[in-house]
């Protein structure tokens, strides 16, 4: 397959990973000709040396702006909708597991897709409107996870080391809102393990996944913010004062928001007139 920079476009956050650079790749004006999604490696101390992969369908970018997550060993990426695949999977509406290079392996461990990834095509309904979070729940099994958020306004969950292929995941929850354009953050406090994410333009939203087998995901707080900006999150020591922060980013008020991270409850409000933001974007 060969790459054509004409309809492909990077869109995404790269990933340096044991000395490899990871760029991902979606279409240069959305769904635009015969583009791919793409990976590319180049090796930072010789960068002539280049690997990729891409999908085997036409289609399935990398849209999330969060773009390349990696457990130290492995690349995880979440491709969108693809086209003309006559019903069989192309690597579209997935979360791919690479192998350094990066290497697929097309074995069902390293790759899941959901059963109804046909009509999610259908329907331009990608599932990589965000990019993959890697999660670990102490106490769950299984306990190394991968979350998914499509603009099926599903989150999706599954055992990052045996992704599984094309079957039901092991988590999945339904939210008030396209997820789209944006990425998602995860942290852990003293009461437990979270992953919060904007759902459409005007509310942020928390959930907790419990330490059961399996895990679920159970809704911990949502409140309405106007926007577009992706949340992010500080703590004093790694699980202490967990602050969600959100700029009012592209639609909203153009300044910072923080809540904590366990109540929702705000602990910045945005500031003065010194602090506004002007045209800030997603």
């Amino acid at each position: 397959m060969t790459f054509t920079s004409l309809v492909q476009n990077q869109r995404a956050a790269l990933g340096l990973v044991n000395g490899v650079v990871y760029v991902p790749y979606s279409g240069h004006f959305g769904d635009c000709g015969t583009y791919h999604g793409w990976v590319v490696g180049v090796r930072i101390n010789n960068p002539s040396s280049v690997t990729a992969w891409a999908t085997t369908a036409i289609g399935g970018g990398i849209w999330g702006h969060g773009g390349v997550a990696s457990d130290g060993t492995n690349m995880f990426v979440v491709a969108g909708n693809t086209f003309s695949t006559g019903g069989t999977w192309g690597g579209g509406e997935a979360i791919i597991r690479l192998q350094a290079g990066p290497i697929f392996s097309g074995n069902p461990t390293d790759y899941w897709a959901p059963t109804n990834w046909l009509a999610l095509d259908n329907g331009d309904t990608d599932l990589g409107g965000c990019g993959a979070v890697l999660i670990d729940v102490p106490g769950a099994t299984p306990s190394q996870l991968v979350l998914a958020l499509g603009k099926d306004g599903n989150p999706y969950l599954l055992n990052r080391n045996n992704l599984g292929g094309v079957i039901a995941p092991v988590a999945s929850a339904s939210v008030d809102g396209v997820i789209r354009g944006q990425s998602a953050a995860t942290y852990r406090t003293s009461q437990a393990t979270y992953f919060v994410f904007r759902a459409g333009s005007s509310a942020v939203s928390a959930h907790r996944i419990t330490a059961t087998n399996p895990p679920t995901m159970v809704p911990a707080w949502s409140l309405s913010q106007s926007g577009q900006g992706s949340p992010w999150v500080t703590t004093t020591d790694g699980t202490n004062k967990a602050i969600v922060w959100v700029v009012g980013s592209e639609g909203g008020d153009q300044r910072l928001h923080g809540y904590n991270g366990d109540t929702g409850a705000v602990v910045y409000a945005g500031g003065g007139a010194n602090e506004l933001m002007s045209n800030t974007r997603k």
